[in-house]
């Protein structure tokens, strides 16, 4: 599991995504500020919210929300 940030159109956004170990020493040798298909690397991360609604582990801003982080954190570690 990774977080990837970056900017999407002119706003900061980011990604949790799982990579395969495969595709790990490809994620990490891309330069900072290109352009990134994030799925060409792995998938992005989905949950179940209140609703029953399926989301991606994805949003806008620097930082995901604390709620997410958390989660991400007890199920995927660090």
């Amino acid at each position: 599991m990774h977080i990837i940030r970056g900017k999407g159109r002119f706003s900061p956004a980011w990604h949790y995504i799982l990579v395969p170990a495969h595709n790990l020493a490809d994620l990490k040798a891309q330069e900072l500020g290109i352009t990134l298909d994030v799925t060409k690397f792995g998938s992005i991360i989905k949950y179940r919210n209140n609703r029953g609604e399926v989301k991606p582990m994805s949003g806008w801003g620097t930082d995901p929300p604390k709620m997410i982080a958390t989660w991400i954190d007890e199920h995927y570690g660090k």
